[in-house]
């Protein structure tokens, strides 16, 4: 079984991870062979690093994704996002066609030119995957293709994320105030991980994310405590404008932008907080990660955060910056108050690894896609 996986950036996110663990996984049982399609960018060191056969393009289109197919010819496509699924009805293609949810855009819950377009997609689809029961619930189409959907969450290793948090990080200084608008090499000096931040964000620089509130928090939390210590670790479309925004508040001091990381952990770990202000969210990965090390959330409460966030491990602000800045300055400040909410979190962290039952779920999911029944289901389930 050959498996053609669709992305439509170059670089390594959330959606990235899900597809290269997914890969990994299918590769190491012998259970399809996989190529990954994307933009060219920095995910090719990434794949480079695991062996996974990487097929480029300078733009994900029309034309270059039906090159693509005509050139790997695959048994299954697994799209993972709503351009490439949007993209991949209109060719129609032979093989079976999955599509994969990790976000839930405020457009997905109207009627609107994209909401009809994505359902026509998935009315083309043979499954549809999501990372959160929201996704469905409030995908104004839903009913139209419900026997389709399946939440499957995401995957969540709590053994490798413990394991890899005990690494160090290195990173380039591009300047005295350590702050550097580009992604930032592996090759440059060592960051001391017993180095804490008061506070991390992790994740894309996109509107979405709320980057600007992000940004508004920052400068009030420096004007309370001049000294915080801040990490910045992502990318994204809005960098320069949030860096721009940071500037003209003269908060540079303060941050550390550590640009992508493929291996994050241990920054968050040694941090006293993690915020995640985003408009909306799948399946924010960052917050289980963040709670499996220990590490309070501070967040909107969109998408799955509510599932698992609450006063005990963390702080739901929604969009209210007095209210992040409340809590995240106690956090920093009162040490009595961040032990019991460490505590709380662990806690919380150790219900929240699924690694084993999420294999499960895309090994059956394949199976039933190629009709191969229970010979692969037999043959691998004692691999787990």
């Amino acid at each position: 079984m050959k498996v053609l996986h669709v992305l439509d950036t170059g670089d390594f996110s959330g959606a990235e991870n899900v597809a290269i663990t997914i890969i990994s996984y299918l590769e190491k049982h012998d259970m399809a062979q996989c190529v990954y399609l994307s933009p060219k960018g920095p995910i090719e060191d990434y794949l480079a690093e695991k062996n996974i056969d990487f097929y480029g393009v300078d733009k994900l289109n029309f034309s270059s994704l039906k090159k693509a197919l005509a050139i790997v010819k695959p048994d299954v496509i697994h799209v993972h996002s709503f351009k490439s699924a949007v993209i991949l009805a209109l060719l129609n293609p032979k093989g079976k066609f999955v599509i994969h949810i990790h976000d839930n855009p405020e457009w997905l819950k109207h009627v609107n030119a994209k909401s009809i377009l994505f359902l026509k997609a998935c009315k083309r689809a043979d499954r549809i995957l999501t990372v959160s029961d929201a996704i469905e619930y409030e995908f104004f189409y839903s009913d139209k293709v419900f026997e389709k959907i399946e939440n499957i969450g995401n995957p969540i290793n709590d053994g490798k994320i413990i394991r890899l948090s005990n690494k160090p990080i290195f990173f380039e200084r591009k300047n005295k105030n350590q702050l550097n608008h580009g992604a930032l090499s592996s090759g440059g000096k060592r960051y001391n991980p017993k180095y804490d931040f008061d506070m991390i964000y992790v994740g894309r620089i996109e509107e979405e994310k709320n980057p600007f509130l992000l940004a508004k928090i920052i400068n009030e939390l420096c004007d309370m405590n001049p000294s915080i210590r801040i990490g910045i670790v992502g990318d994204g479309k809005l960098r320069d404008k949030f860096f721009s925004k940071i500037e003209e508040y003269y908060r540079e001091n303060n941050i550390t932008y550590f640009g992508c990381l493929e291996n994050p952990y241990p920054i968050i770990k040694r941090s006293k907080s993690l915020v995640l202000p985003s408009l909306s969210e799948g399946y924010a990965t960052v917050v289980a990660e963040a709670l499996i090390l220990g590490v309070p959330v501070v967040c909107s409460g969109v998408g799955t955060m509510l599932d698992v966030i609450d006063d005990k491990c963390g702080k739901i602000c929604s969009f209210s910056d007095k209210a992040y800045v409340a809590e995240i300055s106690r956090l920093t400040t009162d040490e009595i108050y961040h032990h019991r909410k460490v505590k709380a979190t662990l806690e919380r962290g150790r219900r929240l690894g699924n690694i084993r039952e999420y294999y499960r779920k895309i090994r059956k999911l394949y199976n039933e896609m190629v009709d191969q029944g229970d010979f692969i289901l037999s043959r691998y389930q004692n691999r787990l």
